[in-house]
């Protein structure tokens, strides 16, 4: 999970840019049609609730951006209830984010705490003194046990161990001897919270 989206207090945000009756979901691209439809992509959508349906994007409805769009990548998409089917990408990007964070926790990849510590806490790093695969499996997430020589954002160090799920092409990444981004509070050492992102 790599989550790096600061939410700006309340009063100084925004109105929402998501329509009234507009809903988020999380989309991963299935595929890219050639002629006479080049310039869509099909995206397998998965709702806040867990609801999947297969939707559409194009050009005309993502000022261009499905031309970066291939297979496998993973966008905010926003829909009406009605028409599901027609796709456009999320411009509430507090939504958006919120969007994949549930769904992260329904699935049991991460949870509420480890989200609000990725958010709030002291951004620092971490040598990776130790690694443990485990035999849990969530989609294309491994669990790992990691120990950690972290590094205190005011000085100093300590020694913490973490338990994640991470995605499975990035185990390489947490290899002992690598250095990664990890979350902590300086009035409790014990709750940390790493990402790692996605190779």
């Amino acid at each position: 999970m790599k989550t790096t989206t600061v939410l700006t207090p309340a009063r100084h945000r925004r109105p929402s840019a998501t329509p009234a009756g507009a809903a988020i979901g999380v989309g991963t691209v299935a595929g890219i049609p050639g002629p006479p439809r080049e310039g869509a992509a099909i995206i397998d959508v998965e709702t806040v609730t867990g609801e999947r349906f297969r939707g559409e994007l194009t050009t005309s409805t993502c000022h261009g951006a499905a031309l970066d769009l291939k297979p496998g990548v993973v966008v905010a998409v926003r829909f009406h209830p009605d028409r599901p089917t027609d796709l456009t990408l999320a411009d509430d990007m507090i939504a958006a984010r919120a969007a994949f964070d549930h769904r992260l926790i329904r699935k049991g990849i991460t949870t509420a705490a480890k989200i609000d510590l990725v958010r709030r806490g002291n951004r620092s790093q971490a040598v990776v003194t130790a690694m443990r695969a485990t035999c849990h499996l969530i989609e294309d997430h491994r669990e790992i046990t990691v120990d950690l020589m972290v590094a205190r954002t005011d000085g100093g160090q300590f020694a913490a161990r973490e338990t994640a799920f991470i995605p499975a092409a990035s185990l390489a990444s947490v290899a002992p001897g690598s250095v990664i981004a990890v979350y902590y509070r300086t009035a409790d050492e014990s709750a940390i919270a790493i990402t790692v992102a996605k190779a």
